[in-house]
């Protein structure tokens, strides 16, 4: 694994290694992660969101359920649940590769406990233009005016300015005008990975 440096945090003898691929909604998270853990022997992907459609879906009179909240990654027991399955995880992926759309606050709060968890990690926040980055969503059959629009594509504007301008985001990559085996040989370089 690579040496220590702006963007990873803590130390793991035992080699446990968590990548957070940051970024906005539409700008190549998981596109990026999926060609870094093929081209990484030893990696596991791991999707939180699975956990917050789950706990989205749930009536809202059972505890833990999200379907009242804007966004379930405020949820306690989304975060409870998905640091457990990060450390879990980590115990035997060599890196563990988690791509999701984090502020500051939430990147906080994974990075200390997982290096609470005994996991070093490595934080890259993946950049593009706001226009490009709605091009894409659009690309994937997401209108600005669906409901779903409405929700995603304010969050996307607010996450390319703050990425772009926080120096708190640690490492960035700029996706813009680059393919995914492009953005991974830079990804494979900071992370240290055993390609």
């Amino acid at each position: 694994m690579a040496s220590a440096s702006p963007h990873s945090y803590g130390g793991a003898a035992n080699g446990r290694c968590v990548v957070l691929i940051n970024g906005a909604f539409g700008v190549g998270k998981s596109t990026v992660a999926r060609a870094l853990h093929r081209r990484t022997k030893g990696s596991r992907l791991y999707d939180p969101e699975r956990i917050g459609y789950v706990l989205r879906r749930l009536p809202h009179w059972i505890p833990g359920s999200a379907a009242k909240l804007d966004d379930y990654r405020t949820s306690p027991v989304w975060r409870a649940l998905n640091i457990f399955g990060m450390r879990l995880h980590a115990r035997v992926a060599r890196p563990l590769i988690v791509p999701m759309s984090l502020d500051l606050e939430l990147l906080d709060v994974l990075r200390r406990a997982l290096i609470v968890g005994g996991c070093r990690v490595v934080h890259v926040c993946l950049t593009a233009p706001e226009a490009t980055v709605h091009e894409r969503l659009a690309t994937r059959g997401v209108s600005p005016t669906s409901s779903e629009g409405r929700w995603v594509y304010p969050r996307a504007s607010a996450a390319c300015r703050d990425h772009a301008t926080n120096d708190a985001f640690a490492h960035r990559i700029d996706t813009d005008r680059k393919g995914p085996l492009e953005i991974v040989e830079e990804l494979s370089a900071l992370v240290g990975g055993n390609g």
